[in-house]
């Protein structure tokens, strides 16, 4: 038994060895290296280039670049010029078209002119239109201004009386509503607006007052001129003569009104401790002139009525 023993303790012992040896083997040892830092270096070179040219076409220099882009330039102006001159033709050319339309189409015009008068423009249109198409077709754009310059004033006053016909009514109905909305506002503030003095009111009608007659005045000369002549007035000036009522208006309207007073609190206070002592006094000549004798009663009643009435007429005139 005790070899045996001895047996297991030496394998035992043996086993244990055995795992020391394994752990020993497995332990990882590191080694310090040292490294060595690399530095960096530019190297510059000098590289040489040479042109060579492979085809028989010899390379655009400075000269010749400078040369193209002169010609670009010119190129482009000319042709700005172009469509300057044909915007000027082509504007010259639609008044003429478009006017000689609406003298032969357009009733207004018929009412506002005499047939010699269109008959005269259409002979001028025609004439002009020819020179556009034959002496005119290659002239400069103030050359084609200048000729739109002469046919529109020459069709000048037979556009005013047709654009006059139509405005001329709309403007002056607009003009008198203006007026007696005007007047009705200055007899509103005469009770609502006290900080506008009488003298402002009276500026402002005075003005409406002359613009009226000037404006029926005018209206009267109208209806007797035949709407192939030039007008009696412009609906332009019943606009210029308007402006300064208008203008006058918006000045009192923007006029600020006066603050309000604000009762003194004091005053309130000793008005009302007033009032209620009256009140107590006339009870009290009351209660005293009940208990008087009977043919003292109309005498009492008479004074106490009287000193009602004073008191009252005191307290409104404090109020």
């Amino acid at each position: 038994s005790e070899k045996e023993s001895e047996k297991e303790s030496g394998k035992e012992s043996e086993k244990e060895s055995e795992k020391a040896n394994a752990t020993a083997a497995n332990v990882t040892r590191t080694k310090t290296v040292k490294v060595t830092k690399q530095q960096k270096r530019m190297h510059y070179a000098t590289l040489k280039v040479s042109e060579t040219s492979m085809s028989a076409v010899s390379p655009l220099n400075a000269t010749h670049i400078d040369a193209a882009v002169a010609a670009n330039k010119a190129l482009l102006e000319a042709e700005a010029l172009r469509r300057l001159n044909a915007e000027a033709k082509n504007k010259l050319e639609a008044f003429i078209i478009d006017t000689r339309d609406k003298i032969s189409s357009e009733e207004i015009f018929e009412k506002v002119s005499t047939e010699t008068e269109r008959d005269d423009l259409r002979e001028q249109l025609g004439a002009m239109e020819d020179w556009i198409y034959e002496e005119g077709v290659a002239e400069e754009a103030a050359t084609y201004k200048l000729k739109l310059k002469e046919l529109e004033k020459a069709c000048a006053p037979l556009y005013l009386r047709a654009s006059e016909l139509e405005a001329r009514p709309k403007v002056v109905s607009k003009a008198r509503e203006a007026v007696n909305w005007t007047l009705t506002m200055l007899e509103t503030w005469a009770a609502e607006r006290p900080e506008i003095t009488a003298d402002e009111r009276d500026t402002v009608s005075g003005l409406c007052a002359n613009f009226t007659e000037w404006l029926s005045t005018s209206e009267t000369a109208q209806a007797n001129t035949d709407d192939t002549a030039d007008p009696a007035f412009l609906s332009s000036e019943v606009t210029a003569k308007l402006d300064a009522i208008e203008k006058e208006m918006r000045r009192l309207i923007k006029k600020p009104r006066p603050k309000p007073v604000k009762p003194k609190k004091s005053n309130a206070t000793a008005t009302n401790a007033s009032a209620e002592g009256d009140a107590a006094n006339a009870t009290d000549s009351t209660n005293s002139t009940d208990s008087d004798a009977d043919s003292d009663a109309g005498a009492a009643d008479s004074s106490s009525s009287a000193e009602e009435g004073n008191r009252a007429a005191d307290a409104h005139d404090e109020l």
